[in-house]
């Protein structure tokens, strides 16, 4: 999904209380942005990186 299409269900969990767990690869590699305005708005950084910049909880796995 896109990441915008993502955050009406997200809001609406949490106006629930409902809490959300969301597994990712942090360190996937980055989209490939062109466009000045674009990287200045950090759109090569994925939506886990985001949320781990943004001080939100992340436990990384020890086994696949």
């Amino acid at each position: 999904a896109l990441e915008p299409a993502t955050l009406i269900p997200l809001q609406l969990l949490k106006s629930n209380g409902t809490k959300c767990i969301m597994v990712g690869d942090p360190k996937q590699l980055p989209a490939t942005v062109l466009s000045q305005v674009a990287s200045k708005y950090l759109y090569e950084c994925s939506m886990f990186e985001r949320l781990q910049r943004a001080g939100h909880p992340v436990t990384m796995l020890t086994k696949q």
